[in-house]
């Protein structure tokens, strides 16, 4: 049971946070490619994922 719980975790986790850096490195790229009007994602969020699209 204890393994279930683990890998439950371990998928749930790696899909909350894969999701938004994939998002963030888009609009990164988006970025980078001249486009200054790119949306940068989750900028609302108090976690690390959003200080890393303040940053952008």
């Amino acid at each position: 049971m204890t393994i279930i719980t683990l890998i439950v975790a371990a998928v749930f986790g790696a899909r909350v946070t894969a999701k938004p850096i994939g998002e963030i490195t888009a609009s990164m790229s988006g970025l980078a490619e001249g486009n200054l009007d790119a949306d940068i994602p989750f900028a609302n969020r108090r976690d690390e994922i959003g200080r890393m699209a303040r940053a952008v």
